[in-house]
C-alpha cells in the first residue's frame, strides 16, 4: 500500500529536473519505529533542515509513505542530494520481509522512472566523502548493499509475486513485445491506440514525429512514461512505466474529460493551417499544417478562444491556433 503524505511534509521548495537523478539511496532509520512525519520533525526541529531527508519511507508492515515528489531535493546524503532519490526503510539493521518486498518494488519503479541501472542503487554509506556526516558514521543502511543489488538483478526468477514480478516481465520484454503488450492493454480498456494517442496529445504529451497514427511505438512509449511521471503513477499501483495499465488509462480519461469542448477536424481535410499564439492568425503567419486526412480525422480539446472563430489546441508542435468558423470543423 502506498500512502501519500506529501501535504504533511515541511519544505520542499528546492526543486530539480528529474533528468538530473542518477542515483537511488537506501537508508535505514536507526530506530525500531517511526514514520515520515516523525522523521521530518526530527530533521527540521532537531537538525534544522528545511526539508526532510527521504522521498519515501517504508514502514515495518511494508506500507510505503510517499513524502516528496520526485523533483523535490531532499536532504538524505550531504553533497549528493540534487542527483539522488532517497528511500528509507524503518528499522535498525533489521527489516521485515514485507519491507524488503516493498523496497524491491519501489527501487524498480524508481529505476524505470529515472532510467537507472542496478549499480545506481547505493547505500547511504557508499556515497563518496560521507564520512564527515554524523549519520553516515553508523552502518546506514544497515544491510549489505551487494545482497540488495543481487536481489534486484535476479528478481525475474525469484519468489516475488504480484506487481514486482509483472514489472520484471515488462522490463525484460523487447521493444516489439512491449508495443504489442501495450496495444493489448489499450484495447482491453476499450480504446483504440489512435484514441489513446490523441488523449496523450490533448493532455500535453506531444507525438511530434508520427502523431496519432494508431501504432504504439517508441514515441508513444516515451509519451506514456512522461504522462505517468507527471501524474506520479507508480509500479506498485499496477502501472509499470511505459505500460498503459488500468490506472494510467483512468487518469488519462480524467485529464482529457475535464469538461472542455473539443474540436473535430474531419478526415476529408488534407491540411489545416496552424498559427503560433504570438501572431495574428492570417495566412502569411501560418507556421505549420495539420493533416487530418492522414489520420482519419483529428480531435483536440479546446484550450482557449483568443479570436472570433479561432480556437487554441495542443498539437504535436505545442499550442497552436486554428480557424474553425466557416470551415468543416465541428465542436462538441
Amino acid at each position: 500500500m502506498v500512502q501519500d503524505v506529501r501535504n504533511k511534509m515541511p519544505g520542499g521548495s528546492s526543486k530539480r529536473n528529474v533528468s538530473q537523478i542518477t542515483k537511488i539511496a537506501r537508508h535505514h532509520s536507526a530506530t525500531n519505529s517511526g514514520n515520515a512525519e516523525s522523521f521530518a520533525s526530527y530533521h527540521t526541529n532537531t537538525l534544522g533542515w528545511s526539508t526532510s531527508g527521504y522521498h519515501e519511507v517504508i514502514l515495518r508492515d511494508g506500507t510505503v509513505q510517499k513524502a516528496y515528489a520526485d523533483n523535490v531535493i531532499t536532504n538524505g546524503v550531504g553533497d549528493h542530494n540534487t542527483g539522488t532519490y532517497h528511500i528509507c526503510v524503518v528499522g535498525n539493521s533489521n527489516f521485515t520481509s514485507k519491507q524488503e518486498k516493498a523496497f524491491e518494488e519501489r527501487a524498480k519503479a524508481a529505476m524505470e522512472r529515472f532510467n537507472l541501472k542496478v549499480s545506481d542503487v547505493l547505500g547511504h554509506n557508499e556515497f563518496a566523502d560521507t564520512s564527515r556526516y554524523k549519520h553516515s558514521t553508523n552502518t546506514c543502511p544497515g544491510i549489505s548493499m551487494n545482497a540488495v543489488r543481487n536481489k534486484l538483478s535476479g528478481s525475474s526468477g525469484g519468489s516475488s509475486s504480484g506487481s514486482s514480478s509483472s514489472t520484471s516481465s515488462w522490463n525484460n520484454m523487447s521493444n516489439s513485445q512491449k508495443y504489442a503488450d501495450a496495444t493489448k492493454a489499450i484495447s482491453d480498456a476499450g480504446l483504440t491506440v489512435k484514441q489513446y494517442q490523441q488523449r496523450l496529445i490533448n493532455a500535453g504529451h506531444n507525438l511530434p514525429r508520427f502523431g496519432a497514427d494508431g501504432h504504439f511505438g517508441g514515441e508513444t512509449l516515451t509519451a506514456t512514461k512522461a504522462f505517468q511521471r507527471t501524474h506520479e503513477l507508480s509500479s506498485p499501483s499496477g502501472n509499470f512505466y511505459g505500460r498503459p495499465g488500468p490506472a494510467t488509462i483512468k487518469k488519462l480519461r480524467e485529464v482529457s474529460s475535464s469538461g472542455k469542448k473539443q474540436v473535430h477536424l474531419p478526415s476529408t481535410a488534407n491540411t489545416w493551417r496552424t498559427y503560433k499564439l504570438n501572431v495574428q492568425p492570417v495566412k502569411k503567419n501560418s507556421d505549420w499544417s495539420l493533416t487530418p486526412a492522414a489520420f482519419g480525422g483529428l480531435t483536440y480539446d479546446i484550450l482557449d478562444e483568443p479570436y472570433p472563430g479561432v480556437v487554441t489546441i495542443n498539437t504535436g508542435r505545442g499550442k497552436r491556433n486554428i480557424f474553425v468558423k466557416g470551415t468543416s470543423a465541428t465542436i462538441s
